[in-house]
């Protein structure tokens, strides 16, 4: 059996195994069962394990890194997700949606990369440079993990929708529009003593959990006896409500907004220093294989489009209090863009990348 056949069969048994992780993840989200959730974990170890044989198989074979073709390019980022799965969420029953989502795009990814595949073969000598060796290790590693933080922010995105329509359901207003005179993102209830934002209540009761909350954000009218909500003691005559979280649905099977947000700003702030080390390294590189260091090449001013994307996600989570639904929109974007970056820019837009992943 040749390298490049044990490589393609290793990659196959990787695709089994997340494809088998997404679904037993999912089967762990409907059925709530420990042993669901177990085979989702060690069918990740197996996808991940034949994964890092199938790329290691490439650099022995070639006496270089995995990343001269776009199958190899993409197949490289997307262990990157599979790793940052694994690590992260695939052992949280509470995650196990999040779980299946991340290794279903995994799985449509590494479709997409089979699609170009290649046969390895030596790099031309501009591209022997331990200089491009750093730049796209990093922007695999960063593309990967800023893939991973887009899908985190669209599913908030999801569970923040859902969320909205359970508040104004429990005020007495139709589920499918807020109330006119507040916010519904903004109110707040009143759980075991303690006054607390209605999303960070999903957390105190659990996925799928009731409990019975007093509305009490006097930036909400609320259609009771009690009147407008100003004070968040029980005593202001305010008739409790119910507030309920049901396991219907995708939202209501996913972690709570809260919890999906607070992953999101962590990979992000995770992935965007490695991303930026990344166009610093390419752009040494440029300078020694090309003579300049900024060419504008349409790869160079896709990526500098993405880096200035997640800046302002992180500054103005920093500096404005960003958070939410407009970050989570900011987030999706950028991950997008990366794809976009990583397919369209390679197959369709000529430039100096003309090789994968550079």
């Amino acid at each position: 059996m040749s390298a490049a056949t044990l490589s393609k069969l290793a990659v196959l048994v990787a695709w089994f195994g997340y494809a088998t992780a997404a679904t037993t993840a999912l089967m762990a989200a409907l059925t709530k069962k420990p042993k669901w959730l177990a085979t989702a974990f060690w069918s990740a170890v197996v996808g991940v394990s034949a994964h890092v044989i199938g790329l290691l198989t490439i650099v022995l074979d070639n006496g270089r890194a995995p990343w001269g073709t776009l199958y190899e390019w993409v197949m490289s980022a997307s262990l990157v997700i599979a790793l940052a799965a694994l690590v992260l969420i695939v052992r949280r029953q509470d995650f196990a949606v999040l779980t299946s989502v991340v290794f279903g795009v995994v799985v449509v990814l590494m479709m997409a990369g089979a699609s170009q595949y290649q046969e390895p073969d030596a790099l031309q000598p501009a591209l022997q440079s331990t200089w491009l060796t750093f730049h796209v290790a990093l922007a695999i590693v960063g593309s990967g993990l800023l893939l991973f933080g887009g899908i985190v922010s669209a599913l908030y995105l999801v569970r923040h929708r859902w969320e909205d329509r359970c508040l104004a359901s429990a005020i007495g207003e139709s589920p499918s529009a807020p109330p006119p005179e507040g916010n519904p993102s903004a109110a707040e209830v009143f759980v075991d003593d303690e006054v607390v934002p209605l999303r960070d209540a999903a957390d105190d009761l659990g996925v799928g959990g009731t409990g019975t909350a007093t509305l009490v954000a006097p930036s909400v009218k609320v259609s009771t006896r009690g009147g407008t909500a100003t004070d968040p003691r029980p005593s202001t005559g305010m008739t409790d409500k119910q507030v309920e979280f049901p396991r219907r649905g995708l939202g209501g099977r996913l972690p709570s907004s809260t919890s999906l947000d607070g992953l999101a700003r962590k990979v992000f702030t995770f992935a965007f220093p490695i991303y930026t080390l990344a166009i610093f390294a390419g752009a040494v590189w440029g300078e020694q294989a090309w003579g300049r260091y900024w060419a504008w090449d349409p790869k160079e001013t896709t990526s500098f489009v993405i880096w200035g994307l997640f800046a302002v996600y992180l500054h103005a989570r920093a500096t404005r209090g960003w958070k939410g639904t407009r970050a989570a929109w900011l987030g999706v974007i950028g991950a997008v863009t990366v794809v976009f970056n990583s397919f369209f820019v390679n197959l369709v837009i000529a430039g100096l990348h003309s090789y994968a992943g550079g």
